[in-house]
């Protein structure tokens, strides 16, 4: 059995495997509809960022960060984004990331 599942290119239990079928993958996603460099220079985000960051530290919580400047990724990068909920940033235009 091991030799078939080597020579299949099987390289064992996926880690992302057991998160999804555990329910819980303990990360949350932080989307925005400005460029991933908003997150760093801009000094509300920051702040915000600083605490989101300050709490996932306190709760051994994993960070993803998904803008939504793309379009044409921008489905796939909040489908595709391991984590158990996401944070919107958004005023205007906030529509393209919750359809």
């Amino acid at each position: 059995m091991l030799g078939v599942a080597k020579d299949l290119g099987y390289n064992g239990p996926d880690i992302k495997g057991r998160l999804l079928r555990a329910g819980r993958v303990n990360a949350i996603g932080v989307a925005a509809i400005e460029p991933l460099a908003y997150f760093f220079e801009d000094p509300w985000a920051r702040a915000l960022m600083t605490q989101v960051a300050a709490v996932c530290d306190d709760t051994g919580t994993g960070i993803a960060l998904v803008s939504a400047q793309n379009q044409q990724k921008l489905a796939w990068n909040i489908n595709s984004a391991l984590v158990d909920g996401f944070i919107l940033l958004c005023v205007e235009g906030g529509e393209q990331l919750v359809r």
